[in-house]
C-alpha cells in the first residue's frame, strides 16, 4: 500500500494570503505488505475491439523517483513560523500542519533537495495565528502540550512600551489571552517545558529594570517562582529545555566581550548557573536547542567573521558545525520594524530534523535539515516576503 505524506496548509484569516502552486500529487509505486501472498484471479478473456480506448495508466505506473532521490521520514507534527508576506508591516505567526510519513526527496545541487515530483506533498494556505488587534509584531512561537496549545511574544511597533506573551490555544475560535507578570513592564521569549507547567521567559523589571532578566514561571499561576541566576548581562534568554526537563541551557550578551555565550542550570538550582564549553573556533553562539531525542544542542555559532548552525553534545565533545555560512545572523529592515533574529534552529518531535531560519538565497525562509540523510528543504521558497523563528511543536 503507498505511504503517503501531505503538508497541510490550514485556512488562513485575513486578506492578502499567498497561493501556492505546485504540481498534482502523485502517488507513488505501490508497497508490497509484508506476509501477504498476492493470489491472481482469473477471469474470462475478452475479446478486445479495434475501437476500444486504452484505459488511462494506474497510479502503480508512475515512474520511480529520479536518479539521486533519497527517501527519508517526517514525523506527524506542527510547525509555526513568523512571516511578513502580507505586506502590510506586521509580523504574524504561522502554522503548517504535517501529517507524518515517508517522502522521495529529489536532489537539486550538493546536498539541496526538493520533494520529488512523485508524492510531492498538497500545499494549501497557511493557517494564521489570530490576533486580537492590540500587536502587529508576534514573534517567537513556542509549542505547549505537543501542538495544542501555542505561546508567542507580541509587540506593538506603535506602543515602545508594550511588549508581552500571549496564549493561543489552537482551533478553540478564540483570540488569544494576553499574559502579564506582576512587577514586570515587558515580558518576552516564551519557553515551555516539556512535562511540566514552568515556563522560562524574559522580563525587564518596572521598577528601574535595564536588563532583561531569565525567569522561571508557573504557567498555571503566572506567577514568577525565581529568577535565574546571573552576573548583570544586558540579555538573558532563549532557553531550551531538556526532553526530561531536568535541565535547561540559554544565552547571556556578555557586554565586556560584546559576544553571546551559553550557559545552563539545573531545574533543582536555577540559581547556579554554569558556562556551556562550546570549541574555541566558536566566537559567539546564541539561540540554543537540546534535541529531545539524545540531547545534542545545536545553536547558532560565529566561525569566526560567519555564522553557521553548530551541533554538540552537552559535554562539548562531538562537534560539528552543519553550516559555516549561512549569512548574515541578524536582517535589518527598514522604519521602525524590529531586525529579524537569524538562524534560531529547532528540532522535530523526532530529533531527525532541524529546522532554521537563513537568507542565504536573498530573502529569510524556513529550511529543513535531516541530520541523517544530510539533505537540506527549503520549506517557505514559493511563500512571498520573510519566513523566519521557526518552532516545531513538541513530542
Amino acid at each position: 500500500m503507498a505511504v503517503v505524506i501531505f503538508f497541510l496548509w490550514r485556512a488562513v484569516v485575513g486578506n492578502g494570503q499567498p497561493t501556492l502552486s505546485v504540481p498534482q500529487t502523485l502517488t507513488k509505486e505501490a508497497d508490497r505488505t509484508p506476509g501477504v501472498t498476492e493470489v491472481e484471479t482469473k477471469v474470462p478473456p475478452t475479446k478486445a475491439r479495434p475501437t476500444d480506448t486504452p484505459l488511462p495508466p494506474t497510479a502503480t505506473e508512475v515512474q520511480p523517483p529520479r536518479p539521486g532521490a533519497l527517501l527519508a521520514s517526517l514525523p506527524q507534527s506542527a510547525l509555526a513560523f513568523v512571516s511578513d508576506h502580507a505586506g502590510d508591516g506586521r509580523d504574524l505567526i504561522y502554522i503548517i500542519e504535517i501529517q507524518g510519513g515517508e517522502y522521495w526527496f529529489s536532489p537539486v545541487a550538493g546536498n539541496q533537495y526538493i520533494f520529488d515530483p512523485i508524492n510531492r506533498p498538497a500545499f494549501r494556505e497557511p493557517s494564521l495565528v489570530p490576533t486580537d488587534g492590540t500587536h502587529d509584531i508576534a514573534w517567537w512561537p513556542d509549542w505547549w502540550k505537543g501542538n495544542s496549545i501555542l505561546f508567542f511574544e507580541a509587540q506593538d511597533s506603535r506602543r515602545p512600551d508594550f511588549q508581552t506573551i500571549y496564549l493561543e490555544v489552537i482551533d478553540d475560535g478564540m483570540p488569544p489571552q494576553a499574559i502579564f507578570l506582576p512587577g514586570f513592564s515587558k515580558l518576552g521569549v516564551p519557553r515551555s517545558a516539556h512535562r511540566n507547567t514552568q515556563m522560562l521567559v524574559s522580563g525587564l523589571r518596572s521598577a528601574g529594570g535595564s536588563s532583561w532578566e531569565l525567569h522561571l514561571v508557573d504557567i498555571n499561576s503566572w506567577a514568577s517562582l525565581q529568577a535565574v541566576g546571573g552576573d548583570g548581562f544586558p540579555f538573558s534568554g532563549n532557553a531550551s529545555w531538556a526532553m526530561d526537563d531536568s535541565w535547561a541551557v540559554f544565552m547571556h550578551y556578555e557586554s565586556a566581550r560584546r559576544v553571546f555565550a551559553l550557559y545552563y542550570c539545573y531545574a533543582n538550582d536555577f540559581y547556579t548557573i554554569s558556562s556551556f564549553g562550546v570549541p574555541a573556533e566558536v566566537v559567539s553562539a546564541k539561540y540554543p536547542s537540546i534535541s529531545p531525542k539524545d540531547g545534542r544542542v545545536a545553536y547558532a555559532c560565529d566561525l569566526g567573521g560567519s555564522w553557521g548552525l553548530c551541533l554538540q553534545n552537552p559535554d562539548g565533545s562531538g562537534f560539528l558545525p552543519l553550516y559555516k555560512s549561512l549569512g548574515a545572523a541578524s536582517g535589518a529592515r527598514g522604519g521602525s520594524r524590529p531586525v529579524i533574529p537569524g538562524i534560531t534552529p529547532s528540532w522535530s518531535p523526532d530529533g531527525r530534523w532541524l529546522a532554521f531560519a537563513s537568507q542565504k538565497d536573498g530573502d529569510w525562509d524556513v529550511y529543513l535539515y535531516g541530520i541523517e540523510w544530510n539533505i537540506e528543504l527549503n520549506l517557505t521558497q514559493d511563500m512571498p516576503g520573510d519566513q523566519f523563528q521557526p518552532a516545531w511543536s513538541k513530542p
